[in-house]
Parts: structure tokens; C-alpha cells; sequence
């Protein structure tokens, strides 16, 4: 026959005589063994091959004169002419047989139909995993199959089978580099992570202790999978590190693979808790990025936060990077203690807001800043300390303000809001005594005399020093009563009237007399209303507030005077006051009310700054949902600024309300100018449109816009 199609029905007709009709499934072996290779596609001659050589024994004897393979067929085209009329008997001298598997006839055969097919590359992938699959089942030699299996994937990345060949016999072999490179290619490839495969490699490291070979093969094939899928890099590199950490005990290359992978996505806690751990034995710059950053992406975790401060206190030196975090402690503390956000770490609230406010005083006080100091204690003693601990930090906020600041009006305030709550409290009122009369405030020195004479139950020696005290005090008053009753004279005659209202305000200011002085403004304020001069009145009643607050501490009375002011006139500066002060007395459900109508009368550039009040005081009524309707608001007005703006995205995040949160991760990343955070917002957004809402194509725009923004990221 000179045409293969004729060949090859002769031999499968021979194969057919010889397996049904003389039972000789060797020589039926033998034909299809010739006739496969003619026609590599054909399913049932390769399921016969496979079949027969399943019958026969594990060995036999062929005569390799006679083998049937495609050589000795083109050798033997003429073989009846060498025997001539004496059959057999005359080639008998030239035979020689060997003993084989039948496999290995099976597998030869394969090879050569594979050879035959070259010119399909699918037919070429099925027959080298059959013949795979034969050298490694059937005749046990993993090398030949796994040069097989190879050569199926090198045609088909994305096959699984000859990934799965490939990764299992190439870790058993030692051929690292070959698994890794399949895993990677195969994972790229269908876009999804094999965990099996990986713990396929993983499953024989353990065996055989062999991580310092498999992991280094799988970093190298990670590093030159160009184009490989950030999301399943991130997953691939964070196994890697923690096997180098965890089985090769290598915490450097651990490192170098949680960077790598964070910067593949630093939204992951996990990632960023393992790699401040590593970093921590070499503290630095670069620890204080990722606690900063794991304190963002869960803003619960009280230690990353505070962890961040101690860092760029101790090992980065930069003033200003520890103030800004030891200040952001300090707030996320304060909220969590107030109950409007949750926390955990391994202190509590409390201890973590006392803990920074001791860092923020002692930093001020060093950078001659003690105003602020004096600020940040009287504010921290709003928050729900006990009683002790706030009289304490007001008392040392007198001292400072005293001592340091030689503010001695300050001073007095602060032991003057001591005694309002102790009123028994001798050390503030001594401190507060030596003000009075360094300042001559004998008015004020006598009340505060008298107090002690009549409330404290002084020994003996002390009620003459007092008394003493008393005498020569009330001598110093009546000198200087006169202007003052002249002033107060002509009020009774003309209400209202201005100039001496600013003349009795200067004298009892300087004076320091602001409990008269409040008692003076609250009557001519009183008088006003009643002669329907609302426009005066209001303005003496703003006044009445600034010094109740300010000087006397007395909230209530101020709150009064306020409310009375946005009565009588519309006055920013009253609604503001009273949202501030309700929020000072944990009130903010009544602090939401007076935001909401300065809201209403807000000019342009001052909406952003009341958007973000009233958010802040939603949120700390537990009205998270009036919280985030209240920012949407303000960016549907074009009122909105970065802080709200940061704010809203961490709500959403915390909330995973992933559609809002991609939204406005695109839309304010121009609003960046740090790039570092432009490209993670980038990536967050391309990251839950691709995961979470399964919207691909929209994440596209989002990374389009981060390499306007930063072209040099190539990576991006």
C-alpha cells in the first residue's frame, strides 16, 4: 500500500484477525502500534492500544525484527521476499528478541503519533498527556513523564492537567524551577489562584526539607511573570513570605515578600500586621509607613496607632510626623472611651488617651508651646476621666499657664474652675489666693477668705490669720467702689445706654470682677428685651455668654445667653457656640439641632466647616446612617473638604458600602497630592469594582486616572 489511509485499514483489519479471530493480542498490539502514528487523531485505535496493553502480562518477548514500530515497518515493506518458499526457517538466524512492558509499546507508539501530528497542536497535548499519564502510572519513570507532561503545557499554558503533572512530578524530581514556573504560568494564565498546586509544592517541601529550594523558585518565577494579576500576586507573594518566615526561619526575604506584596494591595491587615513584625527589629521610616497604614485600613487597632507614634518618636526623630499621630491616638482613644467608635488593644480607651496626653503636654512644654498645653489639658478634662483626674489636669494647666506662661488671667480662670467643682480644694485656692492679690483683685480675695473662713473649718492659728486677712481686704474693696457705682447709676437712669456700659465693662474686666460683671450685662440685657430693643439686647447677651464661659466657667449660663442671642438676631457665631459647647457636655443630639439650622444660613466657604460638625455630631449620637447622609449632602453641593472627605471614606469602608466607597475613591483622587496615596486609592477602587461588585470594566478609569497622575508608576 503506498497511501496511509490504505496502510493504515490493512493493519487495524490484521490487528482486528489477530485479536478476535486467533486471540493474539500481541501481534493485534503490534499492528496498531504501526498503525496509530497514520492516524494520531483516531480515539478508538488509542483506546485499543491502551485497552490490549492492559491484558497482556507486565512483560513479553517480541522480536525486534518483527516489532511494530513505524522504522522497522518501513525496513520490513518487503519482508515476505527474504523468506522466499522456505518461510520462517530461513531468517531464523537473523532474529533477536528482548523482553518488554507492553507499555513501553503503548508509550513509543505515542511518542511517534505525537511526532506524526506536529502540525495540530491540539491532537499533539492529548497524545503527550496520554503519554504522560502512561510513563508515570504504567511504567513508573517520572522523568519521561514529566518531560511529557512538560511538553503539553509548553503548547497549552492553560491546561490543568499538565500544570498539575508538571508541579507534582517536578517538586518530586527536585526540578523546582520547572514546577514554579508552571504554577505561575497556569495561575496567569486562568486568572485565579491555585492554592492546590501551591500545596502540592508546599506537601513535598515538608517531606523532604526542601523549602530553601522551592521557595526561592517560586519568588524568581513571581518576579519574571510579567503582566501576572496584582490581586493574585498579593496572594502568592504573602505565601511566599510566610514561608521564608515561618519554614526557612529567613526574615529578610520575608521582608522583601510583604513589601512586595503590600504594595500589590495595603488594604490587607493580616499582610501589614506580619510585616510591622518583622520590621520592628530594624525600626525606621519604613515601620512607621505600614503602622500607619494598617492604623487606616482598621482603625479599631488602638496598638498599630500608637505603635506609629512610638516610632516616629523614637526612630524616625520627626517632631512633627510623632505630634500629628500621637494626636491621632488621642482621638480615636477619646471617640472609642465616648463610645461613638469601637477599639481593641492591649490597653484600654482610657489608658491610651492618658497615655497620649501625657506625650502631647510633655512635647509642648518642650517646644515652648504651653498655650497649647494648657488647651490640650483643659479639653482632655471634658473627657469622662474621674473627678481626681480632671481636677488635676486643671490644676496643672493653672500651673503652666502661671509658671510658664506668666498668663496670670488664665491661670486664675483654670484654679477658679478647680474650686467650682472642689469647692475644698486648698491647694487651688492658696494658688489662686497668691493670683488675687498679685493681681490686686482684693474683691475676689475676700470672697475667696471668707470662703475658706466659714466652709473649711481652719485650726485656730489659721481663723486669726484669716480674719487678719479679712480686714485689711474689705478696706481694699471700699477704695475702689466708687466709679463703679457711678456707672451702675447711670444705667438705672438710661438702659442701654453705650458708653457706660463700656466703661463699667473695661473697669470690672480689668478688675477682674466677672461675676458682677455678668450680673450687670444679664440685667441691662433683661431691661432691653422688655423695651423691644431685641438688636441690643442680643449683643449684651453674646457678651454675657463669652464671659461665662470664658472666665467663670459656668456652661449653663452661657448656653442660656446663647440661645437667648438666636432669639432675638440670626448669629453664626451664637449657633456655633451652642453646637460646640452641647458637644463639650457630651450632648451632640442637641448639638445636631443648632448645626442644622447654621446650616441653613451658611454662606458658601463657611459650609464645608458646618458639614463637618454636624457629621461628627451624628456620628457621636450613633446616627451613623444621618452621619454619611449628612457628607453625601455636602458633596452633592460641592461643600465638601478633606477631612469630611476622609472621613466618609472610612465610613463606607467600615460599613462595606463598596459601591459608594469606589465612587468616591475615583472621584477625589485629584484632591491628592501625595502619590503614595493616589496610587492606593487607585488600587483599592480597580480592587473592589474587580472583586466585590464584579464590575471590571469600571475599574479601568479609576487606574487610568492614577497613571495620568503618576506616570512614573509602571507597575500601575
Amino acid at each position: 500500500a503506498q497511501d496511509k489511509r490504505t496502510k493504515f485499514q490493512i493493519l487495524k483489519e490484521a490487528a482486528d484477525i489477530l485479536q478476535n479471530k486467533l486471540d493474539n493480542n500481541l501481534g493485534a498490539l503490534e499492528h496498531l502500534a504501526r498503525a496509530f502514528p497514520l492516524e494520531p487523531e483516531n480515539s478508538l485505535i488509542e483506546t485499543r492500544l491502551v485497552e490490549l496493553a492492559g491484558e497482556l502480562p507486565a512483560t513479553i518477548e517480541i522480536d525486534l525484527n518483527k516489532s511494530g514500530t513505524e522504522d522497522r515497518d518501513k525496513e520490513g515493506e518487503g519482508e515476505g521476499e527474504g523468506k522466499g518458499e522456505g518461510g520462517e526457517g530461513e531468517g531464523e538466524g537473523a532474529q533477536e528478541k528482548v523482553t518488554v512492558s507492553p507499555w513501553r509499546i503503548v508509550a513509543e507508539t505515542i511518542q511517534n503519533a505525537a511526532k506524526e501530528a506536529e502540525g495540530d497542536p491540539r491532537t499533539v497535548v492529548h497524545l503527550k498527556l496520554l503519554e504522560a499519564g502512561v510513563f508515570e502510572s504504567n511504567l513508573e519513570d517520572p522523568e519521561a513523564a514529566f518531560a511529557a507532561y512538560s511538553a503539553a503545557l509548553a503548547l497549552q499554558q492553560d491546561n490543568r492537567q499538565a500544570t498539575e503533572g508538571v508541579v507534582r512530578l517536578g517538586a518530586r524530581l527536585g526540578r523546582w524551577s520547572e514546577a514554579a514556573n508552571g504554577a505561575v504560568g497556569f495561575m496567569k494564565a486562568v486568572n485565579d489562584l491555585e492554592k492546590p498546586l501551591l500545596e502540592e509544592m508546599q506537601k513535598v517541601a515538608e517531606e523532604n526539607q526542601k523549602y530553601d529550594d522551592m521557595v526561592p523558585a517560586l519568588a524568581e518565577a513571581m518576579d519574571n511573570a510579567e503582566g501576572f494579576p496584582p490581586h493574585l500576586a498579593f496572594e502568592v507573594w504573602y505565601m511566599i513570605a510566610l514561608w521564608h518566615r515561618d519554614k526557612r526561619e529567613n526574615k529578610e526575604d520575608a521582608e522583601k515578600a510583604l513589601l512586595k506584596a503590600v504594595s500589590l494591595d495595603n488594604n490587607r491587615a493580616d499582610a501589614l500586621r506580619d510585616l510591622a513584625a518583622l520590621q520592628k527589629e530594624h525600626p525606621g521610616k519604613p515601620l512607621f509607613d505600614t503602622l500607619r497604614r494598617l492604623a487606616d485600613v482598621d482603625p479599631e487597632d488602638l496598638d498599630a496607632i500608637a505603635d506609629a507614634a512610638e516610632t516616629a518618636a523614637k526612630d524616625v526623630g520627626d517632631r512633627e510626623l510623632t505630634r500629628a499621630t500621637v494626636n491621632a491616638v488621642m482621638g480615636r482613644a477619646a471617640a472609642a472611651w465616648r463610645g461613638t467608635t469601637q477599639a481593641k488593644g492591649r490597653k484600654s480607651p482610657q489608658e491610651f488617651v492618658a497615655w497620649a496626653l501625657e506625650e502631647l503636654v510633655n512635647d509642648y512644654l518642650s517646644a515652648d508651646e504651653p498655650s497649647a498645653a494648657v488647651d490640650l489639658l483643659v479639653d482632655a478634662s471634658r473627657l469622662p476621666f474621674d473627678e481626681a483626674t480632671k481636677l488635676s489636669m486643671r490644676r496643672r494647666a493653672g500651673a503652666i499657664a502661671d509658671e510658664v506662661m506668666k498668663d496670670e488671667g488664665a491661670a486664675m480662670e483654670l484654679f477658679r474652675s478647680v474650686l467650682s467643682r472642689a469647692p475644698k480644694d486648698l491647694d487651688a485656692m492658696e494658688k489662686l489666693a497668691a493670683l488675687y492679690e498679685k493681681t490686686e483683685h482684693f474683691a475676689e480675695l475676700l470672697s475667696l477668705r471668707q470662703h475658706e473662713l466659714a466652709e473649711l473649718e481652719p485650726d485656730a492659728d489659721r481663723r486669726l490669720f484669716l480674719r487678719l486677712e479679712i480686714s485689711r481686704l474689705v478696706s481694699e474693696v471700699e477704695k475702689r467702689g466708687g466709679r463703679v457705682q457711678a456707672l451702675k447709676k447711670n444705667l438705672e437712669e438710661q438702659p442701654g445706654h453705650p458708653e457706660s456700659i463700656q466703661a463699667l465693662v473695661a473697669v470690672l474686666d480689668k478688675d477682674r470682677h466677672y461675676e458682677e460683671l455678668v450680673d450687670v450685662l444679664t440685667q441691662q440685657a433683661s431691661e432691653l428685651e422688655s423695651l423691644k430693643r431685641g438688636a441690643e439686647a442680643a449683643g449684651l447677651w453674646e457678651r454675657v455668654a463669652l464671659v461665662a464661659e470664658t472666665h467663670l466657667n459656668r456652661i449653663d449660663d452661657a448656653i442660656k445667653a446663647y440661645r437667648r442671642v438666636v432669639v432675638l438676631s440670626t448669629n453664626p457665631s451664637s449657633l456655633d457656640a451652642l453646637a460646640r459647647l452641647y458637644m463639650d457636655r457630651d450632648e451632640p443630639m442637641e448639638a445636631v439641632k443648632w448645626l442644622e439650622k447654621r446650616l441653613e444660613i451658611a454662606e458658601p466657604e463657611d459650609k464645608p466647616a458646618v458639614y463637618l460638625k454636624l457629621a461628627k455630631a451624628h456620628l457621636a449620637s450613633d446616627s451613623r446612617s444621618d452621619a454619611i447622609r449628612t457628607m453625601e449632602e455636602a458633596f452633592a453641593e460641592e461643600a465638601g473638604c478633606p477631612e469630611l472627605r476622609d472621613l466618609l471614606i472610612t465610613l463606607y469602608r467600615e460599613d462595606k458600602q463598596w459601591a459608594e466607597l469606589a465612587d468616591i475613591l475615583v472621584k477625589t483622587l485629584p484632591e491628592f497630592k501625595d502619590k503614595d496615596t493616589v496610587v492606593a486609592h487607585a488600587r483599592e477602587a480597580a480592587e473592589i469594582y474587580n472583586t466585590k461588585l464584579s464590575s471590571p470594566e469600571k475599574a479601568v478609569p479609576a487606574l487610568e486616572q492614577a497613571t495620568t497622575l503618576v506616570p512614573e508608576d509602571k507597575q500601575m
